[in-house]
């Protein structure tokens, strides 16, 4: 998938950098799927495979059909110098998720907070 497209080659790091990393990435997948305004756009239903309750076949999703650039969201150019209000909703979600729910103490104590 190329949300993730990082995953699909080595690291050249230390592994407790790869560990950070993909801990960030899963925390993030998490909020992502768990969070109602962005379920349906980073996850939609025909995504991941499925299996067909009644015949236990399993139905291939839309991400095997995934190639370079096709998985993002087409970003428009801006000449506004502020950013847009689902920017600022966006911040705020995190603001609020990452204080609350989602706070590590040993992330503050990283900050000298």
């Amino acid at each position: 998938m190329n949300r993730w497209r990082c995953f699909k080659v080595p690291f050249l790091l230390d592994p407790s950098k790869v560990k950070i990393i993909t801990l960030a990435a899963l925390t993030l997948h998490n909020w992502l799927r768990a969070d109602l305004s962005s379920r349906n756009i980073y996850c939609p239903v025909s995504l991941p495979d499925r299996e067909d309750p009644l015949t236990g076949q399993i139905i291939l999703g839309s991400w095997r059909e995934d190639s370079d650039g096709t998985s993002f969201l087409s970003l428009q150019p801006s000449t506004a110098k502020n950013y847009s209000n689902d920017a600022r909703s966006m911040r705020e979600g995190f603001t609020e998720w990452f204080t609350n729910e989602g706070d590590l103490s040993w992330q503050r104590q990283m900050c000298g907070l």
